[in-house]
């Protein structure tokens, strides 16, 4: 494999976990070239987690506008995007230029981030939610294995686990800078309306530190709903039934144990267990 990659990590440079995200990235079973690229808010030191050529470049801004920076530094065909929360798999790297390797045509793949095992109970059921239907709808394949691989559209992917060919990126004008969430909803719609075909394979993944219930897992399922509805507004865009899932979800949750003990039905609540379990399971 002779393909060479830039892994780009925008952050803040306060998160612990960055140094274990970089130093995950030591690990990887690649042994083509590859450098590291850490966008960050403030000189954060992290040669010891890596032998890896690795750069930190100082610089404030949004994730988005971090990205289009590296992506202008950078002299690699692909750039490979993950945040500063994330642990690659060892196969992470090799499996993604493989893809471009076996699909030539294609500029952007990625796959799923799932929840780490060692994360606390509050941030394991915070997983549950993201990967269950009931929960995300369709986008639940960003966080959990699916059987499915191949064309789908920006639903499916995140910029935590993203890899696009440098030349479309930049054809494009890169990700949006002034968006936080969802700028590579908008970036992946815009490509596609160019269009690039987007590929999910679920091959490619990574774990990603959740968000613990309730109160920031709630504030991140909030933002992730202003930044969609910024996208409807910005192109037209329909809103389809299944974007009010989460919603009648959380009513569901809410009011049906309240009504069953108003009634004093005990079916109804053994139902709505039965039915959070069917949940999870989704």
């Amino acid at each position: 494999m002779s393909t060479r990659v830039s892994i780009v990590i925008p952050t803040t440079g306060s998160r612990e976990s960055l140094g274990e995200t970089v130093e995950s990235l030591s690990e990887l079973e690649y042994f083509g070239e590859f450098d590291v690229i850490v966008v960050s808010d403030k000189e954060t030191s992290l040669s010891n987690f890596i032998s890896k050529d690795l750069r930190v470049i100082v610089h404030g801004g949004k994730p988005g506008l971090k990205r289009n920076i590296a992506a202008m530094l950078s002299n690699s065909e692909i750039l490979a995007f993950i945040d500063d929360d994330v642990i690659v798999t060892k196969n992470w790297l090799r499996n993604i230029v493989r893809f471009f390797e076996n699909n030539e045509n294609v500029c952007v793949v990625g796959g799923p981030n799932l929840t780490p095992s060692n994360s606390s109970i509050k941030e394991r059921a915070s997983g549950y939610i993201l990967s269950s239907f009931l929960g995300t709808a369709t986008m639940s394949a960003r966080y959990s294995l699916k059987e499915y691989s191949g064309i789908c559209d920006e639903r499916y992917l995140m910029s935590c686990n993203l890899a696009i060919k440098r030349k479309a990126l930049l054809e494009i004008g890169g990700f949006p800078e002034d968006l936080f969430p969802g700028e590579e909803t908008i970036l992946l719609y815009r490509l596609r309306d160019m269009g690039y075909n987007i590929y999910y394979d679920p091959n490619i993944v990574v774990y990603h530190y959740r968000r613990p219930l309730f109160i920031p897992h709630m504030k991140q399922l909030f933002s992730y709903g202003k930044s969609k509805g910024i996208m409807i507004k910005m192109f037209g865009l329909n809103i389809g039934l299944l974007s009010f899932l989460p919603l009648l979800l959380v009513c569901y949750l809410i009011l049906t144990p309240i009504i069953a003990v108003l009634l004093n039905s005990v079916n109804l609540l053994l139902v709505y267990g039965l039915s959070i379990l069917a949940g999870f399971v989704l």
